[in-house]
């Protein structure tokens, strides 16, 4: 809660558990492009540098 209002307060009790938040994220192509080369390393280069980076997408 750093930075909240009253964050440092030691009177405030937490009342919920710590939430954390998952998404999906899709990479989608047109049909007619999938198997053009460009797309397809373009592609694969993006899904490598989502795993690679994953932590950055986790919300806690």
């Amino acid at each position: 809660m750093a930075g909240a209002p009253g964050a440092h307060d030691q009177a405030l009790m937490r009342i919920l558990p710590r939430l954390t938040f998952r998404r999906s994220h899709f990479l989608l192509a047109h049909p007619d492009t999938v198997h053009v080369r460009r797309i397809a390393v373009l592609r694969a280069f993006i899904t490598q540098r989502f795993r690679e980076e994953r932590r950055r997408f986790i919300v806690d």
